[in-house]
């Protein structure tokens, strides 16, 4: 880097923008303000730590557990069966090791990632060598055969009405298997794969439901939690549904080092125009929001000196955001998305929030807009990219009275089949927020 030039920001292969060291002076004749960037990275262990971090309702992002320890949450509704945590059936485990069989399980979705806590120590500790450990996120419909469980302390039996698997602070080895070849491994362990395989961090979609793909698992893992399709009822849940907890998804999926959140309601399997997506055999697994996770960026406000992450209009005149979004949705074939999908609405928005809680668009992505932008089938592994990942700049403007906080919010608008029933994949990884003063 030439020392003639004064740097703003460095923006990578990638599209993640680096904040310089020096804060860029404000321009004007007498003023002696500064600004600068601020980065927002998800640095959070998992999806109840957003309402610490993100003020997000904590009721829509409660651990949705039935019956007796049930309490009050909300924010996703099924077709038929919600994603619980059943009290008394073994449902959570701590420090505990994970292991499939030989053949591995069978899988519809499955998300491989660098864990959030391992990214954060390991931005503390750059010159540190620390073992890399990985989160899991597994889903699928009921499966049926004597092979299709997984060992954690004692081997559980996979929900024959559909089920989801999140495994946290994993360290041993991930196979991808198709037959008996391995075409894909992560480990946490030196020389734990082969050379010749590609990694196995990622997501999978249709694994066992369209590709004939198996997972195997091999290692330990500090916390898993295995959700499993109950009827939606009060007997079950205390409101009909269940909440964000068992769709989010936190680490690091591509290896960059920084942390994603996705919101994922894809299960199983893709569909047409003709056909319920997310149903495979007699399993319709479709979900739909019934309230949007609104997530405010408090860490804008709070670097500027406001304890409760708001930003005064009076001395700012607008915030521009540098982001990357991940998206991929399970309509297909491609071509034919916009078809399948006549109902116009969004998926992910920007949001100004005022004092009083009104909130107000910025900018929203809207499931027509960005649903062409990946493949929603992969067959050619290691050459296609399952999602898509867009970087965006936008610019908030802020009214000249008041305190306003910016947030993301999420949420899959669409339910049953066959048309308007698409299910996706919507995520944010890093949001860079640089403040104009007035």
């Amino acid at each position: 880097m030439s020392s003639g030039y004064e740097y703003i920001a460095i923006v990578t292969r990638d599209g993640i923008v680096i904040y310089p060291r020096k804060p860029m002076i404000k321009p004007g004749i007498v003023e002696t303000n500064v600004t600068r960037i601020i980065p927002i990275t998800f640095n959070i262990n998992n999806p109840e730590d957003l309402a610490a971090e993100f003020d997000a309702d904590p009721q829509l992002i409660a651990k949705p557990y039935t019956k007796d320890r049930a309490s009050e949450y909300g924010g996703i509704k099924s077709t038929s069966k919600l994603l619980l945590l059943p009290v008394g059936q073994e449902s959570e485990f701590e420090s505990t090791s994970v292991s499939t069989s030989g053949t591995g399980i069978s899988f519809g979705i499955a998300i491989i990632g660098l864990d959030p806590s391992w990214v954060r120590e390991k931005i503390d500790n750059p010159s540190r060598a620390i073992p890399p450990r990985l989160s899991i996120m597994l889903a699928g419909p009921a499966f049926t055969g004597s092979n299709e469980k997984i060992d954690i302390g004692k081997k559980i039996t996979l929900s024959r009405n559909g089920f989801r698997i999140l495994i946290n602070n994993f360290t041993g080895t991930v196979e991808i298997v198709k037959g008996s070849s391995v075409i894909a491994c992560t480990s946490t362990a030196p020389n734990g794969c082969s050379d010749d395989v590609l990694p196995a961090l990622g997501f999978w979609y249709y694994g066992s439901t369209g590709l004939g793909l198996r997972i195997r698992l091999n290692g330990f893992a500090t916390y898993v939690a295995v959700f499993m399709r109950m009827a939606s009822s009060h007997s079950q849940s205390p409101t009909g549904e269940t909440s964000y907890y068992p769709y989010l998804y936190v680490g690091d999926v591509d290896g960059n080092g920084l942390n994603d959140i996705v919101f994922v309601t894809e299960d199983a399997y893709y569909g047409d125009r003709s056909m319920t997506n997310d149903k495979y055999r007699n399993d319709d697994l479709s979900d739909l929001s019934t309230t949007p996770l609104v997530l405010k960026l408090k860490r804008i406000g709070m670097e500027l000196g406001s304890p409760d992450g708001s930003i005064d209009g009076r001395i700012y005149a607008g915030i521009a955001l540098y982001l990357n979004l991940i998206f991929h949705d399970n309509s297909h074939p491609d071509t034919t998305q916009l078809e399948d999908i006549d109902r116009t609405d969004w998926v992910l928005r920007i949001l100004l929030v005022d004092e009083n809680g009104n909130e107000y668009v910025v900018r929203e992505y809207k499931y027509q807009e960005i649903c062409n932008y990946h493949k929603t089938l992969v067959t050619d592994f290691g050459n296609d990219n399952y999602f898509v990942k867009i970087s965006q700049s936008i610019y908030v403007n802020l009214p000249s009275k008041g305190r306003y906080w910016i947030a993301v919010a999420f949420q899959d608008p669409y339910g049953g089949g066959p048309t308007n029933d698409a299910d996706l994949t919507v995520g944010v990884e890093f949001i860079g927020a640089i403040p104009f003063l007035r």
